[in-house]
């Protein structure tokens, strides 16, 4: 019984990398400097492309696309726009009797649409409703 238990173990030991087994600690990342900050209400969502490894963050009234190395690539304003939580959604689709005033996007939801090449881009805004953004953008 002894035997299979210590071959388990021996099979589990030469698995793991060197330096787990040594206790070493782990090799330095390369010294490089990213620079990226988000100017009012920080991020709220992230959502992290599955093949290029480029990062979608959303924040208040700002979604950015990252490299995978977290450099900004591009961002897209979504707000502050004209709304009012009475209104239905957009208020320029339908007339609405109650005054409009600059309203803040907060990032509800981000969602990667492969299939479509698209980021599904859902907000405070306009009772929720959704943007769809072309992941080359």
């Amino acid at each position: 019984m002894a035997a299979p238990l210590l071959l388990g173990a021996l099979a589990l030991l030469l698995l793991l990398p060197p330096l787990a087994r040594a206790g070493a600690p782990p090799p330095p990342l390369p010294a490089t400097r990213v620079s990226f900050s988000v100017p009012d209400g920080g991020l709220t969502h992230l959502a992290v492309h599955r093949e290029t490894g480029e990062v979608f963050a959303g924040a208040v009234n700002r979604v950015y696309k990252l490299a995978a190395n977290l450099s900004q690539l591009r961002v897209h304003g979504t707000g502050p726009v004209p709304d009012d939580a009475r209104c239905y959604p957009p208020p320029a689709v339908r007339l609405c009797q109650h005054p409009l005033a600059p309203a803040n996007n907060v990032n509800k939801l981000l969602l990667l649409d492969y299939a479509g090449g698209r980021l599904v881009a859902c907000g405070s805004v306009w009772q929720g409703v959704c943007q769809l953004l072309r992941l080359g953008d």
